[in-house]
């Protein structure tokens, strides 16, 4: 029998058949044992091996016996230190702060997991609520930071890569059949401009493009890019505004440019940005330059004449 008062502690649940325990800690013994029992006798309970050994044993075979009474903010570390040094059976977690530290869902565990969220996603109502939940919600720089570290560590397969992309072909895709309005477009123009206006975020492009850029696409990059304009199409307007972006001045392939030696300051002129080929040198590259994206290609300066 647990006293009618009950502070803060560490409990264990005792099988007394062959003595393998479950350690735990609550601010509320009382009520702790209370969601144990009632999660147990209905076959609910989150901790699949006691669960198990429950049902198996039966409720008469285990024994609920606090370890030590302490306070709140101790409960966590007195924990831990019970179930490092008890090495409790029942315990699927090894770490308090970080219950899943370690631990490796089965296949079989991980295709439930993936069914039950593509069904949740499926409904719009849910789908509503939870792009609702970040709308309009700008997290801090310090948490941008920690999450662009964080994607820059995670490796993604090719396999998964594959399935991304199926995952998004045609009807699948969230942009199929739509269109940016007016408003859209620009603020999405707006914020590209301001971005390439921050001289930290330019040198950050500059660094992840560096070692990529250079030279021509390969011959895998090509066929990728080839598959992935077929079949599409281009509406008169579009095909109307490339037409005007690359005639006459506005074209930067036609526009001259030179190229300068930072040391000598020697110079050398071309006619246009696609003439630099000829001295083995990359239009593309040779255009970032001109437009402030880059420092340099290849130890040279260049800049529109």
């Amino acid at each position: 029998m647990l006293p009618n008062k009950m502070n803060s502690g560490i409990y264990e649940i005792r099988n007394i058949v062959n003595g393998n325990r479950y350690i735990g800690s609550s601010v509320d013994l009382n009520r702790r044992l209370k969601v144990h029992l009632c999660l147990l006798n209905k076959g609910m309970h989150t901790n699949a091996h006691l669960q198990s050994a429950w049902d198996k044993y039966g409720e008469d075979s285990f024994n609920f016996e606090v370890l030590e009474l302490c306070e709140e903010d101790q409960v966590l570390e007195r924990e831990q230190w019970y179930i490092d040094n008890g090495s409790p059976e029942y315990n699927m977690a090894q770490s308090v702060s970080a219950p899943f530290l370690g631990m490796i869902h089965t296949t079989e565990t991980r295709k439930r997991i993936s069914e039950i969220q593509n069904r949740r996603f499926e409904d719009l109502v849910e789908r509503e609520k939870v792009g609702s939940r970040g709308r309009g919600r700008k997290p801090s720089k310090e948490a941008r930071q920690r999450m662009s570290e964080s994607a820059q560590r995670r490796v993604v397969s090719t396999r998964t890569k594959q399935l991304l992309s199926e995952r998004n072909l045609g009807e699948n895709n969230p942009m199929y059949g739509k269109t940016h309005n007016e408003e859209t477009r620009r603020t999405i123009s707006e914020r590209a401009k301001e971005r390439y206006r921050d001289p930290a975020a330019r040198q950050k492009i500059s660094d992840a493009l560096r070692g990529r850029v250079n030279g021509p696409p390969s011959i895998e990059t090509r066929r990728r890019m080839s598959e992935a304009q077929k079949g599409k199409i281009i509406s008169e307007k579009a095909k109307q505004k490339m037409s005007i972006s690359h005639s006459g001045v506005k074209s930067y392939n036609h526009r001259p440019v030179e190229r300068v030696c930072p040391d000598t300051g020697e110079t050398k002129a071309y006619p246009f940005i696609k003439s630099v080929k000829q001295d083995g040198f990359s239009p593309s590259c040779v255009s970032h330059v001109c437009n402030g994206r880059r420092k340099h290609h290849r130890g040279f300066l260049w800049r529109f004449i």
